[in-house]
């Protein structure tokens, strides 16, 4: 919906650089809203890591969502399937996660917004002024 409206507004007000800073901006709140939605619908199972001998509690896709799993064959006859998550998040993970969005996406937002709602007062200030010049 933002994609949108930016679309119609830069076509009618040109700025040098906001559309594309607002695209990348879009284009890094997509690939959070991913990772909300891996968390906000995942399964908390205790697993072990065979690789250092580790376990513990992480955040798995739950089974019904296909997209998230990968068929794993168990024998080479095929006559076993088992499915592997594509992600597996611990909570330092998930902090990072975090971090990342509050450290990056929040302040850049901020900053690209205030620059349109400047830019949209300045615009505003000089149609009034000229109407009433």
């Amino acid at each position: 919906m933002i994609k949108a409206a930016a679309e119609v507004y830069f076509l009618e007000h040109p700025h040098e650089t906001l559309p594309g800073d607002l695209k990348a901006l879009l284009g890094r709140a997509r690939d959070y809203s991913s990772r909300r939605n891996e968390i906000a619908h995942g399964i908390v199972q205790r697993a072990t890591i065979y690789s250092d001998t580790r376990y513990g509690y992480y955040l798995f896709p739950p089974d019904y969502a296909s997209n998230k799993l990968n068929i794993a064959l168990l024998h080479a006859l095929a006559v076993e399937t088992a499915l592997s998550p594509r992600y597996m998040y611990s909570s330092a993970e998930i902090g990072r996660f975090e971090e990342r969005f509050c450290s990056e996406l929040i302040p850049k937002a901020d900053e690209i917004l205030h620059e349109i709602v400047r830019t949209i007062l300045l615009r505003y200030e000089t149609r009034r002024a000229v109407r009433t010049g």
